[in-house]
């Protein structure tokens, strides 16, 4: 007698989960946020100061040779981050856009901090008189 289809079939073979090792503990942002620089509190409560880094680049279709890409870069003045934009041409569409940032912008573990947090922490260092220091010592 021939099998069935269903002896056929070869078994699933379930493999056991691996146990995840437990996440680093999440950073404090209250004490993350008294290390970062005078110019990087700035820049994330009133954004970045850009200014152009290279001119406005075409890049062409490899196919047809025509330009339908431009790219700029622009770098902030007071911390030093990059970005790029890409559009699309003739229209000029924003497309793309990525970031490099400086050394020591961004916190691991915390990822976007809210303008309240950063607000507050300008306040301190104002009422403490350490917001003048760092401007002197920057």
């Amino acid at each position: 007698m021939a099998p069935t289809p269903s002896k056929l079939i070869a078994k699933k073979v379930v493999k056991p989960r691996k146990k995840k090792e437990p996440d680093a503990p999440a950073p404090d942002i209250d004490v993350e946020i008294r290390h970062r620089k005078r110019s990087h509190l700035m820049c994330r409560d009133f954004s970045h100061a850009w200014e152009w880094s290279t001119d406005m680049v075409g890049r062409r279709d490899p196919e047809t040779k025509s330009i339908n890409v431009a790219t700029r870069v622009l770098v902030c003045l007071r911390c030093g981050t990059e970005r790029y934009d890409e559009f699309a041409v003739p229209s000029f569409v924003l497309i793309s856009r990525s970031y490099s940032y400086a050394d020591d912008y961004l916190i691991p573990g915390i990822g976007a901090i809210k303008g309240d947090v950063v607000r507050a922490e300008i306040y301190r260092r104002m009422k403490n008189k350490s917001w003048d220091k760092e401007r002197d010592a920057s």
